[in-house]
């Protein structure tokens, strides 16, 4: 399997400078994003198959409500650089400190433009 193995060589040498640019250049993450179902079936086997896939899901200058818990005030904005709940919900204990958010009560979902 030669040219499997030469493609498995090249992601090698390939993925690190990807993974810089793509951390961050956001318009390069946007041209690449149709790639995360081809790095999703490498990600068990191959450590850039995780970054990448990582990177292709952050999301980028995208709609945003959060209403905090106890006093009910909503934040309406956008948001870019988050791939997570964990993510988003440490950004949100730092604006809403001590407010009872948990990871069950922040759901992060894409929202259509």
């Amino acid at each position: 399997m030669p040219e499997e193995y030469a493609a498995w060589e090249a992601l090698s040498l390939f993925w690190h400078p990807a993974v810089t640019v793509y951390s961050i250049n956001p318009e390069a993450r946007a041209s690449a994003r149709h790639l995360c179902d081809l790095t999703e079936h490498i990600a068990e086997y191959h450590l850039a198959g995780h970054w990448l896939q990582q990177l292709f899901r952050v999301l980028d200058d995208e709609p945003i409500v959060v209403i905090e818990p106890t006093t009910k005030l909503g934040v309406l904005g956008r948001i870019s650089g988050v791939v997570d709940n964990f993510q988003l919900n440490v950004l949100l204990r730092d604006c809403f400190p001590k407010s009872g958010f948990s990871p069950r009560d922040v759901r992060l979902e894409r929202l259509p433009r």
